[in-house]
C-alpha cells in the first residue's frame, strides 16, 4: 500500500469488523479518542496549525472539518442500516403518512 494511502476498511488495523456490535464498539472508542483529543485543545492550539505535519491551516479549521466529515458520513450509515433493515422487513417499517 502506498504511503498515506487508507487501509481497506478505514480501521487502524486495515481489518474490518467482524460483527455490527463490535463495529459500532470500535465507533464509539475512536470518536471517544477524537472527542477527548479535541477537548484538550487549548484557544492557542485552535489558533495555529499543529505542530507535526504538512497542516499550515489553524487546528480550528481541521476540527471543524472532521467533524462534519464525522457527521457527513455518520448519517450515510444511518441512511444503509435504515435501508438493510427495511430491506429485511419492510412490513415492520413504519413510514409516516
Amino acid at each position: 500500500m502506498a504511503a498515506g494511502s487508507p487501509s481497506t476498511s478505514g480501521h487502524p488495523t486495515g481489518q474490518r469488523s467482524p460483527s455490527t456490535p463490535e463495529a459500532l464498539r470500535q465507533i464509539d472508542e475512536m470518536y471517544g479518542r477524537w472527542n477527548a483529543g479535541v477537548r484538550e485543545l487549548s484557544d492557542a492550539d485552535l489558533e495555529n496549525p499543529p505542530t507535526v505535519g504538512p497542516e499550515r491551516f489553524p487546528m480550528e479549521g481541521i476540527v471543524l472539518h472532521v467533524n462534519r466529515e464525522l457527521i457527513h458520513h455518520g448519517a450515510e450509515i444511518s441512511l444503509l442500516w435504515d435501508l438493510y433493515r427495511w430491506q429485511a422487513a419492510p412490513s415492520l417499517v413504519a413510514f409516516p403518512e
